[in-house]
Formats: structure tokens, C-alpha cells, sequence
């Protein structure tokens, strides 16, 4: 094994092992939750809301480790990362960061990468690339997508593995472009980057003991936003939309809540419901049949995410056939726009599970602990 890989094999076993063991000898104080709705609250003690500390501390040891292998651009982009990092490690400790406030932290990151790195080069959609030829416009347009991609992440971060799994499938089909257009430095950054994510998510999709936080979440988001534009930038022969298609779930989820929630109902974006894709999932697909017991209802909330990824996962392997094709990468994201809104609408149509009894919460938590 040549010392990249096992350098990179090193990473996912320390980020897994970080993540398997924190939680048991850090215990949050948060009271013992059994919540039927929220699915941060269906386990059996309080869960520390660490994990993307961990996994940035763990992504700058790698990418440290190899610097003579990485991009100089990689070291800069995890940087840029900070002030949306900051924000939500604030929301995830005191619990009382306005989105406002965190918004404009995932604001102040895009524009510092946007300043380093540059704007979206183009969208190959006529009047966007007639936009963009401004310098102003071209840079208002980056850093409001940029942290739009940011948000997305933290929006779909409501099951065991989803949000780090969407930023894998993300994260991994740039390192397969990356290799397969010859970029080979750029292939083995992102993938080093990744490695932490991957040894994360093999955790938390079995366990869920350990959350990426709001500071996971904006980083992971970031990170893929930023690793997107970065590669689009350094090979031009790529089609600007690949990025768009290989995050397509928590782009599509963040849009059509923000059309459900202000256009619909009339409500402010950042009221928070229970209507996600993944929270209908779970509650009208799964729980149902998962019983009252607090590990079935564990193993639900992970298989949820698992089903929303192995969706993201069929698209992002046809995506990876047109690399340079903008119109077959836009009907791509089009055709999974129809197939989630018809997913949606069949999934809310059915019959919500009744929510658990005090009884039946009690009987759970007893079975829990005779384990």
C-alpha cells in the first residue's frame, strides 16, 4: 500500500474511533429523550453534538500530514470555512444563535473563498451567463449559492448519517472526476478530505451516539460547495452543474421547503417543521413498523437516511457519465426534481404513525436499559 492510502486509511480508523468513544466519556446534560416527532430525540440519553469539531480537527491533521500530496487551494478553502464553522459551534453550545446570525456566518465564507478562489465561472443557461459577465453580479451570485449549499447541509441534517453521507456521495464523485479527467492532485485532496467524513458517518449511521452539530453541518456543506466550484474552476471542460447534481437532495430538499414554508404557507423559512423528505420517511414509512422499542427506533431513523442516499447515489453514478454534457446534467437534476416532488407528495398522503404513549415510552426506556 503506497503511504497515501494508508495515510488516508489512517484517518477514517482515527475519525472512527474518535467518534465511537467521545460520546462515552463526554455525557451531555441534556435529560433522557424518547421524542415521536423529533428524530434528535429518540435516544436514550443525551447526545453530544460534536462531531464536526472532531472531523475538523481530524481533516486539518490529514491534510497537514500530506501537504507535499494536497493543492495549496484545500488548506485555504477548509480555512474559509471558519466564520460558518464558528456560528453554528455557537448554536450547538449555547442553543440560542438567531438564523440570522448564522446565515450571515455562512455569508462571511463564501465571500472570503469567492475573493480567493473566484465566482462560479458560468451555468451555461443563456441570461445567467450574460449575469455573470459582471464582476459584482458574478460574485453576489457565488457567495449566494455558495452558502445556500452551505444551509442545505444543515436543513437535511435531521437523520443518523444523512447529511455526512450526502456530503460522501458529494465529495467522492469530484475525487472520481478528478482521476478520471487527470487532475490526480485534486482527486487526492478532496478525497483526504473526505476520509474523516467516512469514518464519521460509519459511526454515526449504526450508533447515532455522537451529532455533526450545526457546526458539522455548515462545514460539510461548505466543504462541498467550495470543492465544487474549485474543481469546475481548474478543469473548464467540466460542466458547472455536475456540483449541482451530486448534491441534488439537499439542494432540492432546501428549495422546495423554502417554496412550501414562505410561498405556500406564508410561514418565515426558518420555522421548523417535520414535513422534510427524511422526517416523512421516517415517521409515514417506518415508524410505523418499527415498534416502541428505542434501538428499533434507532435502526429506523439511520435506514430512512439510507434511503435517501442510495437515491443520491443512483443519480451521482449517471451523473459521472456526463462530465462535460450541461444538458444532459440538466434534465439529469430535472428528471430528479419530478421524481422527488412525486415521492413527496405520495409519501404525505399517507397516514402519519400515532405518536407514543407516556405507557409506551416507559415500557421502551425499561426494555432500553435491561439491555
Amino acid at each position: 500500500m503506497n503511504p497515501f492510502a494508508f495515510g488516508s486509511v489512517v484517518w477514517i480508523v482515527v475519525a472512527a474511533f474518535v467518534a465511537l468513544f467521545l460520546p462515552s466519556v463526554m455525557r451531555t446534560k441534556e435529560p433522557p429523550t424518547l421524542d415521536d416527532q423529533d428524530s434528535q430525540h429518540i435516544h436514550d440519553m443525551g447526545v453530544p453534538r460534536l462531531g464536526g469539531v472532531i472531523v475538523l480537527c481530524i481533516m486539518w491533521a490529514a491534510l497537514l500530514s500530506q501537504q507535499a500530496a494536497v493543492l495549496p487551494e484545500i488548506k485555504l478553502l477548509l480555512a474559509c470555512a471558519t466564520p460558518a464553522f464558528v456560528v453554528g459551534l455557537l448554536e450547538d453550545v449555547l442553543h440560542s444563535t438567531s438564523p440570522w446570525t448564522r446565515y450571515a456566518g455562512c455569508i462571511a465564507s463564501s465571500f472570503i473563498l469567492v475573493a480567493i478562489i473566484g465566482p462560479i465561472p458560468r451555468f451555461d443557461i443563456g441570461f445567467l451567463d450574460v449575469i455573470l459577465t459582471s464582476g459584482i453580479a458574478a460574485t453576489l451570485v457565488s457567495v449566494f449559492c455558495i452558502a445556500g449549499v452551505t444551509q442545505a447541509f444543515n436543513i437535511v441534517d435531521g437523520k443518523n448519517g444523512l447529511s455526512s453521507g450526502m456530503a460522501l456521495i458529494a465529495l467522492f464523485g469530484l475525487t472520481i472526476t478528478g482521476w478520471s479527467i487527470g487532475d490526480e492532485v485534486l482527486a487526492k485532496s478532496i478525497s483526504l478530505m473526505a476520509m474523516p467524513v467516512l469514518g464519521f458517518w460509519c459511526v454515526n449511521i449504526i450508533r447515532g451516539r455522537l451529532f455533526l452539530g450545526d457546526s458539522g453541518a455548515y462545514l460539510l456543506g461548505f466543504i462541498v460547495a467550495a470543492c465544487g466550484l474549485l474543481t469546475t474552476i481548474r478543469n473548464p471542460t467540466l460542466s458547472p452543474w455536475l456540483p449541482v447534481v451530486l448534491a441534488a437532495y439537499p439542494i432540492v430538499e432546501t428549495l422546495f421547503t423554502f417554496l412550501r414554508r414562505v410561498v405556500i404557507e406564508q410561514k418565515r423559512f426558518s420555522d421548523p417543521d417535520f414535513l422534510h423528505m427524511h422526517s416523512l420517511i421516517y415517521d409515514r414509512l417506518i415508524r410505523a413498523h418499527s415498534g416502541s422499542s428505542t434501538r428499533r427506533r434507532k435502526l429506523g431513523n439511520s435506514l430512512s437516511a439510507l434511503i435517501l442516499l442510495a437515491g443520491s447515489m443512483g443519480i451521482a453514478a449517471i451523473a459521472l457519465n456526463f462530465l462535460g454534457s450541461s444538458l444532459a446534467l440538466q434534465w439529469l437534476f430535472l428528471g430528479y426534481v419530478v421524481c422527488y416532488l412525486s415521492a413527496y407528495r405520495g409519501v404525505r398522503r399517507l397516514q402519519r404513525a400515532e405518536p407514543l404513549t407516556a405507557a409506551q415510552v416507559d415500557q421502551a426506556k425499561a426494555a432500553t436499559d435491561k439491555r
